[in-house]
Formats: structure tokens, sequence, C-alpha cells
């Protein structure tokens, strides 16, 4: 399935019925567009478990994934620290870019939303900040950025792993014995690439 063909992702949801699920993982390819899918296996009684990205809507028991806000406040200060660790005089004008991938989901406009209101926060009023859409993870045009000296980049890294594992958990108590995780948004966390520790 391609990302964000939403419309593959709910003709595959429409099947399960016929599946015999106990419990559904979903890494929703459209925040808005899942959202009435995501109602009706509610509706079918079968809990609804969300990795990565989260649903316009609260039809679901838990969400797996990064809290942006904190992840937004992380990327502006690694971001200030590496500009002043590069020489960047606080009193010079500079322009930082931030990179997202798309604004059609709500995970990644929170993420973008939230950078741009805490580099006041960290940077000088005379280092400008302006977005540019391309990606969040390690993608291949973020690497290119990481290896050329020119630049100095900081990447939020997610814990995918951690997203897919704590979801498998939580679905498979969910199967066996309809018990729910304490959280319905469960944070696991970001780690921070640059140029010195990406290739870790």
């Amino acid at each position: 399935m391609k990302d964000r063909d939403w419309e593959r992702q709910r003709d595959m949801v429409k099947e399960l019925p016929g599946k015999k699920a106990d419990a559904v993982i979903l890494a929703p390819a459209d925040s808005s567009n899942m959202t009435a899918s995501a109602k009706t296996l509610r509706e079918q009684k079968l809990p609804v478990f969300l990795v990565d990205t989260a649903l316009s809507s609260n039809d679901y028991d838990a969400a797996f994934l990064t809290d942006n806000l904190e992840a937004g406040a992380e990327v502006c200060q690694q971001m200030v620290e590496q500009m002043k660790a590069s020489g960047v005089k606080e009193s010079e004008e500079a322009t930082v870019l931030v990179h997202v991938s798309t604004l059609a989901s709500t995970t990644i406009s929170d993420r973008l939303n939230s950078i741009m209101a805490n580099w006041g926060k960290f940077a000088s009023a005379s280092w400008k900040i302006e977005h540019v859409v391309t990606g969040f993870d390690l993608g291949k045009k973020t690497l290119l950025g990481l290896e050329d000296k020119n630049y100095s980049i900081a990447v939020a890294v997610q814990n995918q792993y951690k997203m897919g594992y704590e979801a498998v958990m939580a679905a498979a108590a969910a199967a066996k014995d309809g018990s729910k995780p304490a959280q319905k948004l469960v944070n696991t966390g970001i780690r921070m690439a640059d140029k010195n520790n990406y290739k870790k």
C-alpha cells in the first residue's frame, strides 16, 4: 500500500468483518478520511489501536505515537544549540528551514505548529524560521542534508519499533481479556539525530 493511500486502507478495513479479527492496529493513512472507518470498527465492538498517526476523532482505544508538542520544542532547542556551536551569533540574521512531509496529516501539522510556536522561546529574535514540505524522519533528502557540511540539521526520529511493539501488546491484551492501556495517548518518544550521531 502506498503512503497516504487512505482509500485502499479504507477498503482493507471493510474486509475485516469476514476475517474474524479480535482487535485492529491501524496506522491511519489520513487523519480525517480514516475516522469513519475507525468508527465502524468500534461499532462492530473491535478494539482499535493507532500507531504513528492520530485520527481527527476519538474513535480508538489507544494511540502509540510521538508527542508532537514535545518533539517540536526539542527540535527548536537542538537547532539553536547547533547554530550557536557553529558560530552563528545571536545578533546575526539567520534563517532556519523546517521540513515537513505534508500538511494533510494532523500529526505533521501538530509538529509544525509546535516548532513554529516554540522557536521564539529558544532562538534569538534575529533568527527567522520558515517551513517547506519534505520529511520528518531520516528520509533520503534529510540524509543528504546531514552529510552536507554547509548545513546544520537536527532531525526528530520517532521510536517506530516501540510504537509497533506496544500496539501489538495492547491489541493482544484486548483480544485476550478486553483490557485496555491506562492512557489513551501513549508517547513513544523521539531521538534527536544530527551530523554527529545519525549513523548510530
